[in-house]
């Protein structure tokens, strides 16, 4: 960047008049950096799904990875499949639950769980009474997800990391918790995603086995590679100064990020920055309902945050929402509204209308 705004400079004889920082998932965490570490060099960033804090969220992935293969059908060879802790009827069965529960929740039952915050959901009724079947969960399974909804701790019953976010999103759960490979080589990306051995623990561990993470004694061995890798920092004097602006999204049906954590870490930075009100002067947060990893899911997941950035930074517009469609609900408008609010049917008009809907 700085190399960039030399040239221009030399170009054009004048200063670049903007400079933006655009990213999502490692690039949304590199977003966030640009504002910590580099906040004089960027005027706004947008930080999509920032993997923010895997220094710690790490643990949920183990957490999940040994409770779905602890409950897996075992193959020919007597070990555990992955895949097959969950069928995708049974993913869809959770989700169907879910939205019985939750859906309404912002004035109408529609497939999407706008206040997934007041979601407090259980997957206990779900458990079979008989002979597992695609009605129903088993007692193994229910088990598993309600440890898994809880988040991870360690022997003492102390929290590891935040519950894990319930919405509709729960069918995207299959290419990263659960994958699709037939044999007890798991082809999850949870389960393959290296970065644990290599980045995160210090010093690497190339041959540890995520099944034997110890949760009372390894979590210690992932918090030193926080010091280069997270982004967690709520020290934003130096971006406030230069007047930049922040734009971060979430999809709340992440099956790779935990939405709780970058709530988590905007909540601290509000407490950090003089409140919430205060905070939103410089940095918005927008979660979306049912969203995957960036994309994708029972989800309204096209929407333009860098053009509500430039409209932000160069006119002073700060955006109160996004405007949000997807091809999952064609012909739906709907607003993505900034944290804390959520999109609250007005009682009456279209349900696939944008101004059928408040943010409060």
């Amino acid at each position: 960047t700085s190399r960039a705004k030399t040239l221009i400079r030399a170009y054009y004889g004048r200063d670049a008049q903007y400079s933006y920082y655009v990213g999502c998932s490692g690039g949304g965490r590199q977003a966030l950096m640009a504002s910590q570490r580099f906040a004089r060099e960027f005027d706004g960033v947008v930080a999509g799904t920032p993997i923010l804090e895997q220094h710690v969220a790490q643990t949920g992935s183990m957490q999940i990875l040994q409770e779905f293969t602890a409950i897996a059908p075992t193959g020919g060879d007597g070990k555990p499949v992955l895949s097959r802790a969950f069928s995708d009827a049974d993913l869809k069965l959770l989700q169907r639950d879910v939205l019985a529960r939750c859906d309404a929740l912002d004035g109408v039952a529609d497939g999407i769980v706008q206040n997934a915050a007041a979601c407090r959901y259980s997957p206990a009724a779900l458990q079979c009474s008989g002979p597992k079947n695609d009605n129903c969960l088993s007692a193994a399974q229910v088990g598993a997800l309600t440890r898994v909804i809880a988040g991870p701790r360690d022997s003492r019953g102390k929290a590891l990391y935040e519950p894990y976010p319930i919405d509709a999103g729960v069918i995207n759960w299959r290419g990263p918790m659960l994958g699709t490979s037939v044999t007890a080589v798991a082809n999850a990306t949870r389960a393959t995603n290296t970065s644990v051995k290599y980045v995160f623990m210090t010093p690497p561990a190339p041959d540890f086995d995520y099944l034997k993470f110890d949760f009372d004694t390894d979590p210690a061995r992932l918090m030193a590679s926080g010091e280069y890798t997270a982004t967690t920092s709520v020290d934003y004097r130096a971006f406030k100064s230069r007047g930049g602006k922040a734009i971060v999204y979430m999809g709340i049906g992440d099956g790779l990020v935990n939405a709780n954590g970058v709530r988590r870490w905007y909540d601290k930075l509000a407490d950090a920055n003089g409140g919430l009100a205060a905070t939103r002067e410089f940095a918005r947060y927008f979660p979306v309902p049912g969203m995957g990893h960036c994309s994708g899911g029972p989800a309204l997941d096209s929407f333009d945050p860098f053009g509500a950035l430039v409209a932000w930074v160069e006119k002073g517009q700060p955006p109160e929402h996004l405007v949000a469609t997807g091809n999952s609900f064609p012909g739906r408008v709907r607003p993505l509204c900034a944290y804390p609010k959520t999109a609250r049917y007005l009682g009456q008009g279209n349900v696939d209308a944008a101004d059928s809907f408040r943010c409060e």
